[in-house]
C-alpha cells in the first residue's frame, strides 16, 4: 500500500482502492457515456453498482465496478 491507496472496509469485504479510481456522477456518466442524469436513473437498477460512501456533494463509486457494469450494460435504443 502507498500514499496514493486507502483501505475500505465494504460491508462484503476489505478492499484496497487506488485514489484515482474513486469517481463521482460526473466521471461515471463520462465512463458510461451518458449523461450526468441517467446516472440518476441507472441508481435505481438493482445491478448497478454500490457507491462506496454518499458525501453530500455525490456519491462516490469504484471506477473498476462502474466499468465493469458498463461492460455487460444493455442500452436501450432511442425510438425514432
Amino acid at each position: 500500500m502507498d500514499e496514493n491507496t486507502i483501505t475500505i472496509q465494504l460491508p462484503e469485504e476489505m478492499v484496497l482502492i487506488n485514489i484515482a479510481d474513486i469517481v463521482g456522477t460526473a466521471e461515471v456518466a463520462s465512463i458510461l457515456n451518458c449523461p450526468k442524469q441517467q446516472i440518476h436513473a441507472l441508481r435505481k437498477r438493482s445491478d448497478f453498482p454500490a457507491p462506496i460512501v454518499n458525501l453530500s456533494a455525490t456519491p462516490l463509486w469504484n471506477a473498476q465496478h462502474i466499468r465493469e457494469f458498463g461492460a455487460n450494460w444493455k442500452r436501450r435504443r432511442a425510438q425514432s
